[in-house]
């Protein structure tokens, strides 16, 4: 699983565009299909984990 991230103040609003972000901070993935996003504060990485695996992504090893 590969993590990027990008700060929409300095970044192009090109991506905000593309990801259809309209709020922050918003975590986005991608792939695989479908795309899912989560809203909110992203302290908690145990949370933020579970939802990821909620949507499909594996967790690193």
């Amino acid at each position: 699983m590969r993590l990027t991230v990008c700060d929409l103040s300095r970044d192009s609003g090109k991506l905000a565009e593309e990801d259809r972000i309209a709020f922050t901070p918003t975590l986005v993935k991608r792939v695989p299909d479908p795309k899912v996003w989560v809203l909110g504060v992203l302290e908690d990485s145990g949370i933020v984990s579970d939802l990821l695996t909620l949507a499909g992504v594996g967790r690193a090893r």
